[in-house]
């Protein structure tokens, strides 16, 4: 799929993204609220926070591999979890 951003076109893309879930921003208690994940490249991408996005709050520091959806804003959109 792609998107018109002004003068350019933007693709999103599916694949495989391995790294380590990292906590990226928390509510005003401490606790996580958002998740990224870093990859061996330290490329950052922010989780989309659905049901499975916050599944990945329990694997902070885990070294996980995702099948995802690359967004035009860098947010990865989880397919899979494996």
């Amino acid at each position: 799929m792609s998107q018109n951003t002004g003068s350019r076109m933007v693709k999103e893309s599916d694949g495989y993204f391995e790294g380590i879930i990292v906590a990226s921003n928390w509510d005003t208690e401490g606790r996580v609220i958002q998740v990224s994940l870093l990859t061996k490249s330290e490329d950052e991408y922010v989780l989309f926070m659905d049901n499975k996005g916050k599944s990945l709050i329990s694997h902070c520091q885990k070294e996980v591999k995702i099948k995802a959806s690359l967004n035009v804003n860098n947010t990865l959109t989880i397919i899979h979890i494996f």
